[in-house]
């Protein structure tokens, strides 16, 4: 049967409207480790609660449902209890205690209709084509962008999860070099660049495909990074989405700026979320008011600039107490700039205002 013991080993977790069985060692906080399969992370149930909400919204666009990696298929069970749409559900895990997991979870939810797969995930993505591809790997995707951008149908999603954070943060600048092409350093702002970086690197490999890539969803939270992207063919908008490539500069007293030459990147420079999705999402009651609080930000930073800045940095180049984050934002607006909250720190903000309007108001008098 394989690591778990179908009869003995498992307990009953609930998350949204489904009843997973899942391993008793099952993960509760952090990016936790693989000590046994199939894996089940408790702290990953905000980007699922994300991914129905997304599904909802775009139900109309999908038919053909791709859960690459299941484990013990939670997020597939959730998209077909709770996103309402004609949904072909497929779940696929290439560990057979996984797969025999699956079915027994799909059984316990009264699922039908839904496809189980025990295969290779680039195999199957070579071979089949999707309109809504999940890969959700323990680590980097990167193994697998380019044969799930190639099995996407016209104007397919694809949604991916990164867990090294780390290396796209800035702390092991040769991995990200290595993994995603791109120089990361260091900085106040290390999170937004490394989620910049990782759909940077997605819209490049869609490039040479003559595929665009444009993110309509794409957060960091706690130790990972989720993105959703609508995948289009077409060499001019291929070009197009390319052409929101640049990098990063970060000089010495705050001073940052975006360019088409930089030490920072190449990384997306573009919006990070679009407005009009999220304004079409509707959280249900089961889920967590973290899940409001999230995309009432996201909401507020859709258009705002790259590259935050955080309270604490403002205070210690300006040698003056950290202001409150609330201040700052009245005080910004009041003087004419855009100013708005971030998922990305929370002492953070972005704004229209550079480093020098940045000292006019907020240093000292």
């Amino acid at each position: 049967m394989g690591e778990i013991d179908l009869a003995g080993d498992l307990v009953e977790v609930r998350e949204g409207l489904a009843r997973i069985l899942v391993p008793k060692t099952h993960t509760v906080r952090g990016p936790g480790k693989v000590v046994g399969s199939p894996f089940y992370n408790r702290a990953m149930a905000f980007p699922r609660h994300i991914s129905v909400l997304v599904m909802e919204a775009l139900s109309s666009k999908v038919r053909r449902v791709l859960d690459g990696l299941a484990s013990c298929g939670v997020l597939g069970i959730r998209c077909a209890l709770e996103a309402h749409g004609s949904f072909e559900i497929t779940l696929n895990d290439r560990k057979r205690d996984a797969h025999d997991l699956v079915k027994k979870n799909l059984e316990i939810n009264g699922v039908q209709g839904a496809r189980v797969l025990c295969e290779d995930l680039n195999v199957l993505l070579c071979r089949e084509h999707f309109d809504y591809v999940d890969v959700d790997p323990f680590g980097s995707p990167v193994r697998f962008v380019d044969n799930a951008l190639r099995s996407l149908s016209p104007r397919g999603l694809l949604a991916l999860t990164a867990t090294d954070t780390a290396a796209l943060a800035g702390n092991y600048p040769r991995t990200c070099l290595r993994r995603y092409g791109a120089v990361s350093v260091r900085s106040p702002f290390s999170h937004e660049v490394g989620l910049r970086i990782l759909v940077g690197s997605i819209v490049r490999s869609a490039g040479r495909y003559d595929l665009a890539a444009r993110p309509l969803l794409a957060f960091w939270r706690e130790h990972y990074y989720k993105v959703f992207l609508e995948i289009t063919s077409g060499a001019r908008r291929s070009d197009e989405a390319v052409s929101h490539l640049g990098y990063a500069e970060y000089q010495p007293r705050g001073i940052r700026t975006i360019s088409s030459d930089g030490e920072i990147g190449p990384l997306w420079t573009g919006p990070l979320c679009e407005l009009a999705l999220l304004e079409s999402f509707k959280p249900q009651d089961y889920m967590p008011a973290v899940v409001n609080r999230y995309i009432e930000i996201w909401q507020e930073e859709a258009m705002a600039r790259p590259l935050l800045y955080t309270t604490d940095e403002v205070a210690s180049v300006l040698h003056i107490p950290a202001p409150p984050l609330h201040r700052v934002l009245e005080t910004l607006r009041e003087a004419g700039f855009e100013a708005s909250r971030t998922t990305f720190h929370p002492k953070g903000f972005k704004t229209s205002a550079d480093w020098e309007e940045l000292y006019r108001l907020l240093g000292p008098s």
